[in-house]
């Protein structure tokens, strides 16, 4: 192997890491950010009960 062709095996192999570390972020992210809609949701619901607790009185 040349030492052109290691230059560009070493950035082809530094590119293909980028781009699943990028795909790992994105899947982490996904789910965090559903986990939190998730959350605000539920407690929506627990406000919007409260709310109308403290409407009635």
């Amino acid at each position: 192997m040349t030492q052109e062709q290691k230059v560009s095996a070493s950035s082809m192999t530094k590119g293909i890491n980028a781009v699943k570390g990028i795909e790992l972020e994105k899947h982490y992210m996904s789910k965090n950010l559903k986990s939190i809609i998730k959350q605000y949701k539920e407690q929506l619901i627990e406000l919007e009960k409260l709310i109308n607790k403290i409407e009635k009185h």
